[in-house]
């Protein structure tokens, strides 16, 4: 297990790398940046996440379609990040004057627009069925998917637009150095269990380890990229780190939360040593939001 996890988290380390680099060398010719993590989150990223979440909600005893939430996770992802040369962001001077692409930025009321039509259709597909037992589950279930496979994984997207790609790369690796961290602190120094009815292999000490390796991960970045991050300082992204670490560590208790109720170890089974997308990815929804939030300039 801890040989493939190793494997694994290496070459998705260098797939990430090799995107970003794919993804500046398109900016550079004049293309909207954030095309390539873009295209990578909408075609491999969120069919899989909606994919996972709708066997755990199904093993959750709710009528969660396949269709419906792969129709929500976009529509989510619309919400946040809007779609590429479409939505505008007030006017495009200030949006440039900001440093941010209006092109790829979704307008005020985009959101409201998503969730009001993704209720609607949600509603609309439950009651198709002419059977009114587990219409509300159709529903809460595409609102879950709606949240946690489209609205943060487009948060990121939004740190790719707004900001920069290493400020993107690096606030995930900030992330991930905490999930490592407290995996590996845990093995070696766990000894009070933190939620054991919920994920028994995590331990206090482990988390406080890998909050403490976020944050320091993050400083050492800044001091690294010695101002070009646009990191007002190595201070600063400390705390932006142990933040970050904190909400990676909500992210990845929330999904323990769903894999117990559907009575299942992993979301799948398609990363070695690791499970789904889902398990990979857990940790980094709950920063989203806060990563965009805390890097703002």
């Amino acid at each position: 297990m801890l040989r493939w996890r190793l494997i694994t988290g290496t070459l998705l380390i260098a797939a990430l790398v090799a995107l970003g680099a794919a993804d500046e060398a398109i900016e550079r010719t004049g293309r909207p940046p954030g095309g390539v993590i873009g295209a990578a989150i909408v075609l491999v990223v969120i069919p899989l996440m909606a994919i996972e979440l709708t066997r755990l909600l199904r093993g959750a005893g709710l009528g969660a379609s396949l269709p419906l939430s792969l129709v929500a996770a976009w529509g989510g992802l619309v919400a946040t990040a809007g779609i590429p040369l479409l939505w505008q962001s007030g006017d495009a001077a200030g949006a440039a004057a900001s440093g941010a692409s209006a092109a790829w930025m979704p307008s005020p009321d985009t959101a409201t627009i998503s969730i009001t039509a993704l209720a609607a259709v949600a509603f609309l597909f439950a009651g198709a069925s002419r059977q009114p037992r587990g219409a509300a589950g159709t529903v809460g279930s595409a609102l879950i998917v709606f949240v946690l496979a489209g609205v943060l994984p487009g948060y990121w997207l939004r740190v790719r637009v707004d900001y920069s790609m290493p400020l993107f790369v690096g606030a995930i690796l900030v992330v991930k150095v905490s999930d490592m961290a407290a995996y590996f602190g845990g093995r070696l120094a766990g000894r009070n269990k933190l939620i054991p009815w919920l994920s028994p292999g995590k331990t206090w000490e482990g988390a406080i380890i890998g909050v403490a390796a976020s944050g320091a991960a993050a400083a050492a970045l800044a001091l690294l990229g010695e101002g070009r991050l646009g990191v007002p300082s190595p201070g600063w992204a400390a705390v932006v780190g142990i933040v970050l670490g904190i909400a990676g560590l909500f992210g990845d208790l929330a999904e323990s939360l769903l894999k117990r109720e559907a009575g299942v170890k992993d979301s799948g089974r398609i990363l070695p040593g690791m499970g789904g997308m889902l398990d990979l990815l857990d940790s980094l929804l709950f920063a989203g939001p806060l990563a965009w939030l805390l890097l703002r300039r």
